[in-house]
């Protein structure tokens, strides 16, 4: 690209200077090499400039239509005025020339229905039948012309209309209220709140936030756990990664890792306690019947779920992608058998006596669909 630029340049600028060149030579009135007697885009005697002076006959009149403006003419193709869509289809029952003719006409979601020129029984002339099904629609299209309204963003509303090709077009979203919300999103503050406690308000079924609440609570979790207190014990829970619940994933080193751009990927956040006096350690871990899916996981000390990319990156444990030491998630095992790389695990993560976590498990990729287990094992209390 450098030396096709640099040529372009070179071009445009040798151009410049030669014009310039020109034109100060024929100023100077010398050497220009320019006849300006025969010239004949010169003006003419009656002072007009930029015309061609047409040429003469050998009586030194013009030619016929010399004086024309060749200019004005559109000598290039002409625009096409539209497509000639043709005579209309036939009407069933009306006069036809030539029997057994079949004619089409468009139906239902870009479809085809057909009617044949038949002989009438009275009269022996022809005359078109009734048409029959309509055949060959597009799967999935809709009828040319039809709309339809449907929800969009937060209590928004979407108008799509059914183009030529059988397809829908959507408009723009409109009607969101300001500042709207998720239905059934909580949002925290720790206004007026003692350490671990929050205000809490959450986004109605109209798309707004109430307001906060007046006491300070600790974080409203939906999803919980409660782990063991006996040592080498598992509690097992089963949650479903779908497509309705989608957000960002959290790659690499808790802390140091990246947040990803888009928020495609499916989540469950579960709240974890530890209801011993003692400070426990855990293994958290998925697993799951038939063939495993490809998952991660990570963990907050604090139960109040992020709602920055900041929040989300700065999690405790993980971000993990593959099971922990000795497979207990069993990928090898399945039927089929997986990969390491697919169920994962985070070993090693502690909780304070009386003391919450909250384990975060997402699908690696956006389809990574289905239920999971999500494993809780007590190794050490202390």
């Amino acid at each position: 690209m450098r030396s096709l630029k640099s040529g372009l340049f070179a071009i445009a600028f040798a151009g410049l200077f030669g014009t310039a060149a020109v034109v100060g030579c024929s100023a100077d009135g010398g050497g220009s090499g320019i006849d300006t007697e025969s010239d004949p885009t010169l003006p003419d005697d009656n002072g007009s400039s930029g015309s061609v002076v047409p040429p003469k006959t050998d009586d030194g009149t013009p030619p016929p239509d010399a004086g024309k403006d060749s200019g004005k003419k559109d000598s290039g193709p002409k625009a096409e005025a539209g497509v000639d869509a043709g005579p209309p289809p036939p009407v069933e029952g009306t006069a036809c020339t030539t029997l057994n003719e079949i004619k089409q006409k468009s139906c239902g979601a870009c479809g085809k229905a057909e009617t044949v020129c038949l002989a009438d029984g009275t009269t022996g002339k022809g005359k078109w039948s009734t048409y029959g099904a309509c055949g060959n629609e597009l799967s999935g299209g809709c009828i040319p012309g039809t709309t339809v309204q449907e929800n969009c963003g937060n209590c928004g509303k979407v108008t799509k209309t059914c183009t030529q090709y059988c397809a829908y077009s959507a408009g723009a979203c409109t009607g969101q209220p300001a500042n709207s919300c998720v239905p059934g999103t909580v949002d925290y503050t720790t206004a007026g709140c003692s350490a671990s406690t929050y205000r809490n308000r959450t986004c109605g079924t109209a798309c707004t936030y109430g307001g906060y609440s007046a006491t300070c609570e600790e974080p409203i979790n939906a999803n919980k756990m409660t782990i063991s207190g006996t040592v080498g014990a598992v509690v097992t829970a089963q949650w479903t990664l779908a497509a309705t619940q989608v957000g960002k994933k959290v790659s690499g080193t808790c802390g140091v890792g990246s947040v990803s751009s888009t928020a495609t990927y499916p989540w469950v956040a579960v709240e974890v306690k530890n209801p011993t006096a003692q400070t426990a350690t855990i293994q958290v871990y998925h697993s799951g019947t038939g063939s495993p899916l490809d998952t991660l996981i990570w963990i907050y000390k604090k139960t109040l779920p992020p709602t920055t990319d900041a929040m989300l990156g700065a999690c405790d444990f993980g971000a993990s992608d593959s099971c922990i030491s000795g497979d207990p998630c069993g990928n090898l095992t399945a039927t089929p058998p997986g990969s390491t790389l697919d169920w994962a695990g985070v070993d090693n993560v502690t909780i304070p006596a009386g003391g919450k976590i909250l384990v975060y498990s997402a699908g690696y990729g956006s389809t990574e669909l289905g239920n999971f287990n999500l494993n809780l094992k007590t190794t050490k209390l202390q």
